[in-house]
Parts: structure tokens; sequence; C-alpha cells
């Protein structure tokens, strides 16, 4: 930690460690806002940009690129220069890029920018874990999840809101204004960890990289956000232009349809972490909501043409919302990974992640599926039950945490 964070550092009440989880809600909240505005206007993208649908994909999923280049590195950053300062630093970058969005007007130009305007989402991902577990300690988990569920309200709200705004170059600065609001709050409450808990030692990335890389749960839970992240960005992005181009909706009652799914991704990200905590165990919640999340994806196209597709795409996310935060608790929980690395491992599943997330979407479904919306669904479908097949041979890393906390009390 930096010389300044260490001494600026406050005795802090109890309930102070909420306020900073709702600092990285907050964080996520302002970087998935900026991605979202684009999703309702789909279809005035694509032709305002001259845009293919693999190219849109590229663009709707820019920002998601972004964690495949810096997590591996964030984490040994943020212990060189302190955690809360990296997030600012990401933040002056959303913004900037995110007000640059609005003069351009061609394919790479957007693209780049859209990258750049992740930032500050990308480092919070890579270091979460990181900044949590020095304030949450075993409840790490449930403030992830947390984070997680209330992220989605930035979905929500970008999907809900991106078609309201008068025109495409508002809603960028829209997306801009939000992340400095974020950041203003974050320079003012955040505080890294609670007064006397001493800074992690600080380790070479190399070091990390070599016990995370080597560890098989790491595995798991980077390819299991790897093909979440596929089959959601894929329901997510393209659900508000099948329900335009396919059955005929108004551009502003799709974006309200597809940012019900963002409410039930919320319900979920709450509700299964918090049970999986409970009964102890984890691997037959992913397997169950790999499953069903992959049925009610594909049914929801088919039934989008009636108003039961608000409670098919509720459901979908309701299902899907508790593989994230369940899979992003790995850093904190795998026994085989040292304090001290758990930066470095956070980055390394963060990193995995994004790449399902920018990589499925644009080079795997759109390029079978073309224009052709029943098949981009079914695709998604397959990657969540891709899940539930590499779930059946993981090790449970709930299971494994608390046999090594009981171990560690007989031994005090």
């Amino acid at each position: 930690m930096s010389d300044i964070n260490e001494k600026v550092m406050k005795e802090r009440p109890p309930w102070y460690k909420w306020i900073i989880v709702a600092c990285c809600c907050l964080t996520s909240m302002s970087a998935i806002y900026g991605d979202s505005v684009l999703v309702p206007r789909a279809l005035e993208v694509m032709q305002t940009f001259s845009l293919t649908p693999q190219q849109f994909a590229m663009v709707a999923t820019a920002g998601l690129l972004i964690p495949v280049f810096i997590s591996f590195f964030v984490g040994g950053i943020a212990d060189k220069i302190g955690a809360k300062n990296i997030v600012i630093v990401g933040y002056i970058i959303t913004i900037v890029a995110g007000v640059a969005r609005m003069s351009v007007t061609s394919f790479w130009p957007l693209f780049i920018l859209t990258f750049l305007a992740a930032t500050c989402g990308a480092i919070m991902n890579a270091i979460v874990a990181k900044i949590l577990s020095a304030w949450l300690g075993v409840n790490t988990g449930r403030g992830i999840g947390i984070m997680v569920a209330l992220a989605m309200l930035g979905q929500a709200a970008g999907t809900a809101t991106g078609a309201l705004y008068p025109t495409l170059a508002l809603s960028f600065l829209g997306a801009a204004i939000v992340a400095a609001v974020s950041l203003l709050v974050w320079i003012l409450l955040v505080q890294e960890r609670p007064a006397g808990v001493p800074a992690m030692q600080s380790e070479k990335v190399t070091q990390g990289m070599g016990v995370v890389l080597s560890n098989k749960s790491v595995w798991f839970a980077g390819l299991g956000l790897f093909f979440f992240m596929g089959g959601n960005i894929t329901t997510n992005k393209f659900l508000a232009a099948s329900l335009t181009d396919v059955y005929q909706y108004d551009v502003k009652v799709a974006g309200v349809i597809a940012s019900v799914l963002s409410i039930g991704l919320l319900c979920g990200n709450l509700l299964w972490p918090n049970l999986s905590i409970k009964i102890g165990r984890q691997k037959p919640i992913l397997v169950s909501l790999g499953i069903l999340a992959a049925v009610f994806t594909y049914v929801n196209y088919l039934v989008a043409g009636s108003s039961i597709v608000y409670v098919t795409t509720f459901v979908i996310g309701f299902f899907a919302g508790g593989l994230q935060p369940i899979f992003m608790t790995a850093a904190a929980l795998i026994p085989d990974i040292p304090a001290k690395f758990r930066g470095t491992a956070g980055g390394a599943i963060s990193t995995l992640m994004m790449l399902g997330a920018f990589f499925v979407p644009s080079y795997v479904v759109t390029p079978i599926a073309g224009a052709n919306y029943g098949t981009m669904f079914l695709l998604a479908a397959v990657c969540f039950v891709i899940i539930s097949v590499l779930m059946l041979f993981a090790p449970d890393v709930q299971v494994l945490a608390r046999k090594q906390q009981t171990e560690d009390q007989a031994a005090s």
C-alpha cells in the first residue's frame, strides 16, 4: 500500500465494511451502464456505423475484453500504488474514453473507445477479492455476491434508459457523467482496509502466476466464468435486437423487456451465493443452475412473441445469476492459494471470464449464427450446459474452504 494511504488510514465503525462493498458495487455499475446503453439501440448502432452483426457483437463486448490484457497485472500494481489509487486511474480512463465516443464515426474508433471506457470495471473485477477480503474475511463471497448483484442494476438501467436519450452521442455522455459521479464517491469514501489490519506483503507478479496457474480450482472457476459470460453476454446483447427484428417490438419496449434479464440476474446473484454458504456446498447448485439457465435461454426466444416473455426473461437471469458470484469467490476461498496471491488469482479468473465474454459472442456465436437469432440463443444455451458438465469434475471450493477453516481452528 502506498505511503499516502497509510497516512490517511482511519478507525472505522464495524458497519463501514458495507460502505466499501457499496463503493465496489458503484464502480461495477458505472462500467456496466456504459456498455449497456448500446443494447436497446442495437439496430441504430449497426445502421449508424454500418456494422455487421459480428462487428456489433465486438463493440457491445469490447468493454469486456480489456481485463484480458490487464487483470493479471492489476493485483501486483495495486500492491505498489494502493488499490484505491489504481481504481481512480481506471475511472479517469473510463471518463475520458466515454466522452470521446461522442465524436467517432466508424467501427474501429468506436471499438477502441468502448474497450477503454470499461477500464474502471476491469480493475474492480481483478482486485475485488483483495479489497473485500480485508474487510469481510471469510464472508468475502457474500460481499462479492452483493457486488455482482447490484452491478446488474447498472446493466438494467443502461438497457432500460439507453433508448431514452435523444441521440446516441448523448447516451455516451450520460454514461461518462455516471462514471464521474461514481469516481467522486470512491475518492471520498473508500479506505482499502481497516485500521490496524496489516497490508499484505507485496510479491512479484511472476511469483504469483506460477502458484495460481498450477491450481486446478482456479482453472475450473475461470472456465466456468468463460462459458457463463459467453452465454450471458450473447443473450443480453442480442435479446433486444431479436425482439425488435423478429417480433417487431418497439425499441423502447424491447429495452424494458431486456432490462428484466438484469433484474433476474440481480435476484439470482443475491440468493444462490448465500444458499451455497448456508449448505456449505457449491457443486450441486452450479450444476443445476447451468442446466436451468440453458433451458430457459432457448425457451425464452421461442415464446418471445407473447407477454410471457417478461417472466421467462426474468427466469433466465434468476438461474444464471447465481453462477458468476459463486465462481468469483474462488480467489478468496481456495485453500491452496496464499492470501498474498489472491489478487493474482482474481486476475487470472477475471481474465478467463472476460475472454469468454468477448470471444464467444464475437468469434463463435455470430460467425455460426449470422443474423439467425434462434441459433444465437441455442448456442448461448449450450454455453450454460458446458458449465454443468465442467462442474461435475471440479473440486468444491466451498467444501475445501470449510475443511481448511476447521483444521485451522483445531490447530489453534
